[in-house]
């Protein structure tokens, strides 16, 4: 007689052969799964007992839930899931930390502690009053973590002035908060997503330090109003670093606004989606009163988002000028196609100066309509004289040109015959004389400094 067969039981997860088998979980601390109750203190109870604090793993499709509100690990605490990590994984899927309902509670505080690491796990808000990880500390690390519905997913207390210092952010995604994350110091951040958050992707201000590593930001600001509305906006925030994708900002890409010493190095594209027409916006990005910065950006046709039609920028750069000290020693590399309008646009009450377009694939003229002389600014390329009403019209060379800077000067209109067209340097000489005269219509002139004087090469 043929032997009965023992029958395999399905017992669940972690399996036989999982590593983390054997290890205490927060349930064995009185943790609540089903996230009927608070489990502030079965959370504290198993820090108490060790620094690694775990997760349970859960069947996918079931995850366990857990309130917590205003808990503080303690100095070199992990708190992980029970299993290997990574973004979508049924580990990190399984554990989702819910903020408890007083408003007055955020979830997870790192106020002065030091060597954090939290990893594996949802995090949840909500009502969006408070960040989901917030308060200041040293040496915090995030791996794997998604956060919505906070007031950020990581950053500061909102008007304490405590900021997140010493931190590395890995593959983090955070959306549908009123910022993904804010006021940052001494922070890298490599790779993952910020989306969809209501004011802003990131916020900058005044003392933040931020070095960004290929993250993607995407239709950020969907709330915004007046400065907001920007996948990534900073304000007096100096010597920040930040590449990556910046996509369908609602008002526009990148603010920057009293900034110094920064890097920016992105793929833009379909920025300014709500096509907005308000000043200052419906751009990749937005200078005011910078300096010392230098930008490469490389921008992609843009495809249809669902935003007010068309999906494209109206300006690739709009830089906006109040100070005179200020919007000076900025380099722009890169491709500025991808706008509706125009690559560069110039407003304000004073001309930036040391505006440099070092290798800039531009796609659009600068068409000048109005009457009177045409100023020449550093970052232009080409330009048509078109005046609404004809009339001979001077055009002013930049007053510090540098080696190798190229101007084309183009009659739009068809009548430099009648209103010529006189191209004056600042200083020195074309080809030996004081000016270039442009009389034919139509006519052209391609005028190039070698570092001595302007010559003309076409």
């Amino acid at each position: 007689m043929a032997r009965n067969k023992i029958p395999v039981l399905f017992t669940g997860y972690p399996q036989p052969n999982n590593p983390f088998n054997g290890t205490k979980t927060v349930l064995d601390y009185g943790a609540d799964p089903t996230g009927s109750t608070n489990s502030t203190a079965a959370f504290q109870r198993a820090n108490a007992a060790s620094l690694d604090v775990v997760l349970p793993s859960a069947i996918p499709g079931t995850p366990n839930q857990f309130r917590l509100a205003d808990w503080t690990p303690l100095d070199g605490t992990v708190v992980r899931s029970n299993g290997p990590t990574g973004y979508l994984t049924p580990y990190v899927t399984s554990n989702i930390i819910v903020k408890h309902s007083s408003a007055a509670d955020g979830i997870i505080k790192t106020n002065g502690k030091k060597s954090i690491t939290l990893q594996g796990f949802h995090m949840k808000g909500v009502d969006r009053s408070l960040p989901l990880i917030q308060g200041g500390g040293d040496n915090i690390t995030l791996r794997d973590i998604t956060g919505y519905e906070g007031f950020c997913g990581y950053g500061k207390i909102d008007g304490t002035g405590i900021t997140m210092q010493t931190s590395y952010v890995e593959n983090c995604f955070f959306g549908n908060n009123i910022y993904g994350m804010k006021d940052l110091i001494d922070t890298t951040v490599e790779g993952g997503a910020l989306f969809s958050n209501k004011t802003c992707g990131l916020y900058l201000g005044a003392g933040a330090s931020f070095n960004n590593i290929n993250t993607r930001y995407e239709f950020n600001g969907n709330s915004g109003g007046g400065t907001d509305g920007f996948n990534i906006q900073m304000f007096q925030a100096n010597e920040n670093i930040i590449r990556g994708t910046v996509d369908a900002g609602y008002l526009g890409g990148i603010s920057a606004i009293s900034c110094n010493n920064f890097l920016i190095d992105a793929l833009v594209r379909r920025n300014g989606r709500l096509n907005s027409g308000t000043a200052n916006q419906d751009c990749h990005v937005f200078l005011q009163d910078c300096s010392d910065g230098l930008i490469t950006l490389m921008s992609k046709a843009a495809l249809g988002d669902g935003g007010v039609a068309p999906t494209t920028p109206k300006y690739s750069v709009w830089i906006f000028n109040s100070d005179p000290a200020k919007n000076s020693n900025i380099v722009f590399y890169g491709d500025l196609s991808g706008n509706t309008v125009q690559d560069f646009i110039e407003t304000g009450t004073v001309k930036a100066t040391g505006i440099r377009n070092m290798t800039m694939t531009r796609d659009k003229p600068r068409i000048v309509t109005a009457a009177g002389a045409i100023t020449v600014n550093s970052y232009d390329h080409v330009i048509f004289a078109n005046k609404t009403v004809g009339a001979a019209t001077t055009v002013n060379l930049p007053a510090s040109p540098t080696a190798g800077d190229e101007y084309i000067i183009k009659d739009a209109k068809g009548d430099a015959g009648a209103n010529n067209i006189t191209i004056t340097p600042a200083a020195g000489t074309i080809d030996g004389s004081g000016t270039l005269v442009i009389s034919t219509n139509y006519g052209k002139a391609r005028i190039v400094y070698s570092g001595t004087e302007w010559n003309q090469v076409s």
